[in-house]
């Protein structure tokens, strides 16, 4: 199916390459599937080269025409052959009269170039010059194809790196924060390390007098009750409670009887030790007080105001 006509003015700036990629494109299309477009462009390219042969053309379309058009090995056989016709048919114009003799010596040329053989030759010329330019035309539409689908395919690549890089950066922030929670555990088991430490020597100094025992909010739980073993020279027990995160300035704790909570022993209002999310109670209270049987040491945030609540409720079993 043909298209709109195209004006000679487009199509001559087609041929000289002053139209925009997108318009030659389409052109280059245009010249494949559209047979009287294809009959348009190689009419508009004999006028422009007969323009060039016969020193018509000039300005910026003259320029264009030698970086353009000239460009392509094809083209210029073209104009060449077009030179030659135009040089043959001014030196017939030119020629002085022969004589007989030369007349019949030159005779095979004169029917060489009658005019029955002259339309063949340019009729077989123009055919030839028709398949070179749909030739070059379809080459550089194939041409402008695959760079067309290597733009794409950078295009993917590109995309896909970027893609890549954002899952680096996922994994490197990831990364970051397991170091920091593996840091802040390295940091709370030298502490809990340290005052173990602190605890062995004080028991060292004093015999079997002093009884200490850590508790965690995690020990709670069926199966996880801590064990307390007194022997008879125990005068006292500390306790070491972990806090669970709050907000409380102080802090009671009572030891209750587990089965009957009964009230064997409560403190007053202590401070707690450590950082607002690694709060602990350190509390003691004499060993003679506690039997073999189940405890709990109950812990009250007390507020400014003297209201106070339970913050916690820790376990533990005395063995003797």
């Amino acid at each position: 199916m043909s298209g709109p006509e195209i004006d000679k003015h487009i199509l001559n700036q087609y041929l000289l390459g002053a139209l925009p990629d997108s318009e030659i494109e389409r052109l280059d299309e245009r010249s494949i599937t559209d047979d009287v477009f294809a009959a348009q462009l190689t009419d508009a390219e004999n006028d422009l080269v007969d323009g060039y042969v016969g020193d018509e053309l000039r300005g910026e379309t003259l320029d264009r025409f030698k970086s353009h058009y000239l460009s392509s090995q094809t083209r210029r056989n073209k104009v060449k052959f077009a030179m030659a016709l135009r040089e043959a048919a001014h030196s017939k114009r030119t020629s002085p009269a022969t004589t007989p003799n030369e007349t019949a010596q030159t005779g095979w040329l004169t029917k060489l170039f009658t005019k029955p053989v002259m339309q063949w030759g340019f009729a077989v010329a123009a055919l030839v010059l028709l398949v070179g330019a749909v030739l070059l035309v379809g080459q550089n539409f194939r041409l402008r194809r695959q760079i067309s689908q290597t733009q794409a395919s950078s295009d993917a690549a590109r995309q896909h790196e970027l893609e890549l890089k954002t899952q680096i950066e996922s994994q490197h922030a990831a990364n970051a924060k397991t170091e920091q929670e593996l840091a802040q555990l390295r940091a709370d088991r030298d502490r809990l390390d340290q005052e173990l430490q602190k605890d062995k020597g004080s028991q060292t100094s004093l015999g079997a007098a002093v009884a200490t025992l850590f508790l965690t909010p995690q020990l709670r739980s069926v199966g996880q009750v801590a064990t307390l073993s007194l022997v008879t020279a125990t005068r006292s027990v500390v306790v070491h409670l972990k806090l669970e995160p709050n907000d409380f300035p102080s802090y009671r704790v009572i030891l209750l009887v587990q089965t009957t909570h009964q009230n064997v022993w409560s403190s007053g209002n202590i401070k707690a030790k450590g950082t607002a999310d690694q709060k602990s109670l350190s509390v003691s209270f004499p060993a003679g007080s506690l039997k073999a049987q189940g405890y709990t040491l109950q812990v009250l945030g007390v507020s400014d105001n003297g209201s106070s609540e339970t913050v916690g409720e820790y376990y533990f079993r005395v063995m003797k």
